[in-house]
């Protein structure tokens, strides 16, 4: 089912019973190796940051890369690959647009651009051809994506989730509500109105907000506000639309999470910290059935008996969930590298799948060569990672000593479930 990557997450507010959640399975950790295969090469930091984004929905997955290849060719694009069918098998040829300027490749914090593609179900929405925006609109015509129109953020306005009928933004101010832009498609045009705002709790600051994605026409936003919480709002009308807080823990702060509709069953998976003594980092799964409540289902561990420099710290930093299939960066390693310093700190993909009730640690993933890496690097982490049925994809931010024009790079790499 279609995933969707929320920025920064959201947990959810309770007002029932208290549940105890599902741990992992007892089953222990296994020490299996998912090997990916690198999909982009390198492109070196043009302005001091390198990076890559992706995302995807049930018929594309789309990744964003910004940078320099080490021949100095400029990479500022966006890719759109078909999903004809499972696995990596199931990939199509990719359509490329470009450019397609994100702001992180501006070097500047007001750019009027947004920061990651955003996918609906045939309209996407991305960077801008010029470092001053407007942000295109592509439209999936027959298969095909083309430019249908451009939306304009404000200067301290980021955009929070797309799907074909509308754009949810926020402005970085406090006391600002929610913007919900209606979007208009008439054949090969797409068209955005003037917003419409929807009030944000009064106990909430804009600053809390983590990210928000949508389910069918409710949206779905995480905070932290005292602690993990979560809260929904349809916006069929968002003239009438009020925010309800469903579910809400304490004791963790809330990273990143991701949203999958399985059947069903709505799940939120959210990595988060540990807000008191010493840092752990967890897998939270936040589940509603249908006819159902809000609950955590799940909360995740680093898998034990494994080599982690953190000690579990930094479980949890990013994730992605699809069809009982979930994946975190549950810990780092070091491994030989030509750098002066003789290591390279990697961030180490873990696999989860649901078993029953619960989840169960089943393989491990890392985006690299066993050893050593040739290349005189310092670090090699996972910025954004997503997963699309069985395939995985992983955009790693690295460094990389005596980088020209950069000390700054990316790669992506694609995995696949057995």
């Amino acid at each position: 089912m279609r995933r969707t990557l929320v920025g920064a997450l959201v947990v959810v507010l309770g007002f029932g019973a208290a549940c105890t959640p599902n741990q992992t399975s007892s089953s222990p950790p296994l020490n299996a190796t998912w090997t990916g295969s690198l999909i982009q090469d390198r492109t070196v930091g043009l302005d001091g940051s390198e990076w890559g984004s992706v995302a995807h929905n049930d018929g594309w997955i789309a990744r964003a890369r910004t940078g320099a290849t080490p021949g100095g060719v400029t990479a500022e694009e966006t890719t759109l690959t078909p999903r004809t069918g499972a696995g990596l098998a199931g990939l199509g040829v990719p359509q490329v647009l470009s450019p397609t300027r994100y702001q992180f490749m501006t070097g500047f914090t007001g750019a009027p651009l947004v920061d990651q593609p955003y996918l609906g179900d045939q309209l996407l929405l991305a960077g801008g051809a010029t470092p001053t925006g407007p942000n295109q609109l592509f439209l999936e015509v027959a298969g095909t994506w083309q430019l249908a129109g451009t939306f304009t953020l404000g200067w301290a306005e980021r955009v929070l989730a797309v799907n074909d009928s509308q754009i949810v933004t926020r402005e970085n101010l406090t006391g600002a509500p929610l913007h919900v832009y209606p979007v208009t498609t008439s054949g090969t045009t797409v068209t955005v109105g003037a917003p419409v705002d929807v009030a944000l709790p009064a106990t909430w600051d804009v600053a809390d907000l983590r990210g928000a994605a949508f389910d069918g026409s409710t949206l779905v936003v995480v905070s932290d506000v005292g602690g993990t919480t979560v809260a929904t709002v349809g916006l069929t009308d968002p003239t009438t639309a009020t925010l309800t807080e469903v579910y809400h823990t304490t004791g963790y702060a809330p990273r990143q999470a991701s949203i999958d509709r399985d059947g069903t069953t709505l799940r939120v998976a959210i990595g988060a910290l540990n807000a008191t003594g010493t840092p752990k980092g967890k897998v939270l799964v936040v589940s509603k059935p249908d006819a159902g409540s809000w609950s955590r289902t799940a909360t995740l561990s680093a898998p034990s008996g494994l080599t982690d420099i953190t000690n579990g710290a930094y479980m949890g930093t990013r994730v992605a969930i699809d069809d009982g299939l979930l994946v975190t960066i549950t810990r780092l390693v070091n491994l030989p590298s030509g750098s002066s310093s003789g290591t390279s700190t990697l961030s180490v993909l873990g696999a989860y799948e649901r078993n029953g009730s619960g989840w169960r640690h089943v393989a491990s993933m890392n985006a690299a060569p066993s050893a050593p890496i040739t290349s005189a690097e310092t670090g090699r982490l996972a910025r954004d990672i997503d997963v699309a049925g069985r395939v995985i994809s992983d955009e790693v931010m690295g460094s990389e000593e005596g980088a020209v024009p950069g000390s700054f790079f990316a790669e992506s790499w694609r995995f696949e479930a057995p």
